[in-house]
């Protein structure tokens, strides 16, 4: 056997090209298994934001709503307060009325000038009625302002609202902008 046909396994150039195709093939399966976890990684990056995006849009849908049934507490406390002072000047109205006619009657029983003390009995009372009828068209005028006022309030909030929704939404959007940027590069 002649030297030249005796080569050491390093110096075989077939052996050196399969050795570096090892090599390439053992660097590509890593440089995979790299690819994927960095996109696995990515993908769980988008989830999370989009999971917490989610969630405080969840979250402010539920503090836009408890404000809503807020004012609708509010509204019907003030519609129950205005109802229950009218009946009360409505009560108050009767027994003014029906004192005033058992004056009526007393002054005639009593035969005393009955004209001059019932116009003026009648004229306090009268007084006192329009007085309670202003009162509760005041507290009726106080309530529609306030109504009105609540509505208002709940626009605005509906409308912040709807501000901070858009506003998520496109911070969700340059996020997933971002990710598909850092995906392609």
């Amino acid at each position: 056997m002649d030297s030249d046909d005796t080569q050491a396994p390093e110096d075989d150039p077939q052996y050196e090209a399969e050795r570096e195709l090892r090599h390439l093939r053992a660097t590509i399966a890593s440089m995979r298994e790299e690819l994927e976890r960095v996109s696995i990684d990515k993908d769980h990056a988008v989830q999370d934001a989009v999971s917490a995006s989610q969630d405080e849009i969840r979250q402010l849908r539920d503090i836009a709503q408890q404000l809503r049934d807020r004012i609708d507490e509010v509204v019907i406390e003030k519609d129950h307060a205005v109802q229950d002072a009218v009946a009360s000047a409505n009560d108050e109205i009767r027994q003014l009325r029906d004192t005033a006619q058992q004056l009526r009657d007393a002054l005639e029983a009593a035969g005393v000038d009955k004209q001059d003390s019932l116009q003026k009995v009648t004229s306090q009372y009268e007084d006192e009625i329009r007085q309670l009828k202003h009162t509760a068209q005041a507290l009726r005028d106080e309530l529609e302002y306030r109504n009105a006022e609540w509505q208002d309030k709940l626009q605005e909030l509906e409308r912040s609202g709807r501000d901070e929704v858009k506003q998520l939404h496109e911070t969700i959007a340059a996020l997933r902008d971002e990710l598909e940027d850092a995906k392609n590069s």
